[in-house]
């Protein structure tokens, strides 16, 4: 699926499937375990598919019901965004060694004058002390770990902290823990020293790119790109087509996101909420039984004063957010003009059905049920949910004036 069609599954829960505890059931678009069948059970049985009911929002006078913002369609939806420009020569060379390199390069152990920098590798041991005590899980041995600024995998400021240092020293972190802390909430927003002592600091070395590099190593380059200069272009073409799309994901996020917050509720169908609100309460509860629990006692388990609490703060909170975009889906696209065929739906389904599906069918019959497109479509939530994906895809292509790609 390209970007459009996944963020309407995520905002409009298109799918129809509801799936809200934990135990959810992977997307059926997800080929990531899709090659190893052996060790799929049949659970397709055991997996209750509860459907959104289908209504019909074009025959209604949604005037009723809500007013667009009076500029939504004039808006600059880029403005205050911090959009991705022309690819530097740092972030072109940085993708080849990364797309390319990596796959030649050498992991040498630094001598005694080398210091930590991002994107080395360090052996270290570090031990973890709230006022003064260690504790649990805060502390490892010879533990690799390697460094990213960008994206550390310790709590902020630990990568940073550990560059600039030698093999063999030893240096006191101090930081905080962030608030809230999933991993621990007893952590959450502590004060915390961890002692790092750093024991080897490891780092790619990685051979100079040449155009003889290139062409004696086509299973890593590809048979076209000969040269240097080729390479570069064909990195520089793919990091703007990838710019390109991270850049259209944020002015469409930002384009749904002010839609249907500045929009005026005039009132909302009362048949619809509740129709929504029993199909998401039914979905909690078979959710609750299939992890062996009841819905009061998961929501007590999560922090809720009560069942009726749970009710009022997730489930019907979620039915009332999913029936105002709908009402701003149909709104939008009647005043655009927007109008989207069963043809159109099911070309799209179908695309999708023999990109992701149909080669690995056995998987999906065994782990879904869904063995032609028919079932697909049903298990993703049929015509109407396709047809939305496509209204929400040319609403919000139109609203920031780039071009569709369905």
């Amino acid at each position: 699926m390209n970007a459009l069609k996944k963020i309407i599954s995520a905002s409009l829960l298109c799918s129809l499937t509801l799936c809200p505890l934990v135990s959810c059931s992977k997307d059926p678009q997800d080929t990531s375990a899709a090659t190893d069948t052996d060790k799929v059970t049949d659970t397709a049985a055991e997996e209750e598919i509860i459907a959104l009911p289908e209504y019909d929002f074009e025959s209604l006078d949604l005037s009723q019901y809500i007013k667009l913002p009076s500029d939504y369609d004039s808006r600059d939806y880029s403005q205050g965004l911090t959009l991705k420009g022309e690819p530097t020569d740092k972030e072109i060379l940085d993708a080849i060694r990364d797309g390319y390199l990596n796959e030649l390069a050498e992991m040498k152990e630094l001598g005694a004058d080398g210091v930590v920098a991002d994107l080395d590798t360090v052996i270290m041991d570090y031990v973890g002390k709230l006022d003064g005590v260690a504790f649990q899980g805060g502390s490892a041995t010879d533990t690799e770990h390697a460094i990213s600024l960008e994206n550390s995998t310790f709590i902020d400021g630990f990568d940073r902290g550990l560059i600039g240092m030698k093999a063999g020293e030893t240096k006191d972190l101090e930081l905080t823990f962030p608030d809230p802390y999933p991993n621990n909430t007893s952590l959450a927003g502590k004060a915390v020293i961890f002692t790092v002592t750093i024991d080897k600091i490891i780092r790619p070395e990685y051979p100079a790119l040449t155009d003889s590099l290139i062409t004696e190593n086509t299973k890593i380059f590809g048979e076209e790109i000969k040269t240097v200069a080729e390479l570069t272009a064909a990195t520089k073409k793919a990091l703007e087509s990838e710019y390109k799309k991270y850049n259209d994901e944020l002015k469409i996020e930002a384009a749904w996101t002010y839609v249907t917050e500045e929009s005026e509720y005039l009132s909302l169908p009362s048949d619809m909420l509740e129709g929504y609100k029993s199909t998401y309460l039914k979905s909690y509860e078979a959710s609750a039984k299939q992890n062996g629990t009841t819905l009061e006692q998961y929501a007590l388990a999560n922090g809720y004063l009560s069942l009726d609490d749970f009710k009022e703060k997730v489930i019907f909170t979620a039915a009332e957010n999913l029936l105002r975009e709908k009402l701003v889906l149909y709104t939008a696209a009647k005043a655009l003009s927007i109008t989207v065929t069963e043809d159109e739906a099911r070309e799209l389904a179908n695309d999708e059905f023999k990109t992701y599906i149909e080669p690995n069918i056995t998987y999906y019959t065994m782990y879904y049920g869904i063995s032609d497109l028919e079932t697909y479509m049903s298990y993703m939530g049929g015509v109407t949910a396709y047809k939305e994906n496509l209204t929400f895809s040319r609403i919000v292509t139109k609203l920031c004036n780039i071009e569709a790609k369905e």
